[in-house]
């Protein structure tokens, strides 16, 4: 039995191979291609397992070495120690203490979503990625008015209306060419948004987990795809507060010498997740309910941000027994209640 660490890079990686007893068989530099892989492990026979860390790019490197028939793990760069917290890092370095780790059963596995939900995964990023754009086009047009002192006559200027209005100014130059460039990008990014929203629309519509996440409030067709697609599997989370911990909506927690600390929440796992979530607890928070009730209640001594986080963790949690169970929202919404004190057949399900 053979086992490998491999240190991506994108041109170079390093690939460190050990035996059973630990001993190096094979290291070096490889081309980071898919030939370049093949055959820097060629000739090391079927037995040999592989970890490869979870870089920016691992998808083209694990599904390629999976196809091929290895057991490819892929580790979590910060929960592995001896990577994260290494004083001297170098790439040779970090491939052979991947092999000795694998080799001794010390790696932290992250999770590998299937190819299905990394596709959808890519699609709801790329609209959050138009959408940042379309916030930063738009931020710029408003410095641009205001350096020059022009006030909108209307609420927004970016409406019918108030777009019109923007192509009728007539600005001294370059000001006036620079914000006929801004509205030419802003017209590009809306036409994209538009093809995006539509092929979101088709996908939620197809799958009936999405379907069931729209009764949520807050939650339409696209935030109801990310937290399915940011998820995967809900059977990988044994409760409902680990898939709060995943979304980074649980507070950190110091405990030493029989002291225990808690402090802001962890903000570690999935951030889109973690933002889908809030985003939904806004909208929850005005409807009658016990989320409002339970909002309310913290508003007073933990003020508006933190309530909404502490909103958006119930919601975790609901959205949790809602995939495993196949209930609605409006059937769930019932053991939400601000005194927590709901330990019904729902949460013993």
């Amino acid at each position: 039995m053979f086992y490998a660490g491999l240190d991506l890079g994108k041109r170079h990686s390093y690939l460190a191979v050990v035996d059973e007893r630990g001993r190096t068989v094979r290291q070096g530099r490889v081309e980071s291609s898919p030939e370049g892989l093949l055959w820097a492990l060629s000739g090391l026979g079927g037995g040999l397992k592989l970890a490869l860390e979870a870089t920016r790019a691992w998808e083209w490197a694990y599904d390629l070495l999976s196809d091929q028939g290895l057991e490819v793990t892929l580790v979590h760069p910060y929960k592995t120690r001896a990577i994260a917290s290494a004083r001297i890092k170098s790439d040779r370095l970090d491939a052979h203490i991947l092999a000795q780790l694998l080799r001794a059963d010390l790696v932290a596995r992250a999770y590998v979503a299937g190819k299905e939900t990394r596709a959808l995964r890519e699609l709801l990023r790329y609209r959050a990625f138009l959408v940042d754009l379309q916030r930063a086009v738009k931020n710029r047009i408003h410095a641009l008015l205001d350096r020059l002192l022009v006030r909108p006559p209307m609420a927004t200027p970016f409406s019918r209306k108030g777009l019109e209005w923007l192509a009728g100014l007539q600005l001294p130059e370059p000001y006036g060419q620079e914000l006929a460039g801004l509205l030419r990008l802003l017209s590009a990014l809306r036409q994209e948004l538009e093809l995006v929203a539509g092929r979101v629309r088709e996908a939620a519509r197809r799958d009936e987990r999405a379907i069931l996440l729209t009764t949520v409030p807050g939650l339409g067709y696209y935030l109801a795809l990310l937290v399915l697609a940011e998820i995967g599997d809900v059977s990988r989370f044994p409760t409902a507060r680990h898939l709060a911990s995943y979304a980074g909506l649980v507070p950190s927690t110091y405990a030493s010498g029989g002291v225990v600390r808690h402090g802001a929440i962890t903000k570690q796992g999935s951030r889109f997740l973690r933002w889908a979530l809030v985003e939904a607890a806004m909208h929850a928070v005005r409807r009658p309910g016990p989320l409002q009730e339970f909002y309310r209640r913290l508003l007073v001594g933990k003020g508006a941000q933190k309530a909404r986080v502490a909103v958006a963790r119930k919601l975790a949690k609901a959205v949790f027994w809602m995939l495993k169970t196949g209930r609605s929202y409006k059937e769930v919404e019932p053991y939400l209640a601000p005194q927590g004190q709901a330990s019904s057949s729902l949460y013993m399900a």
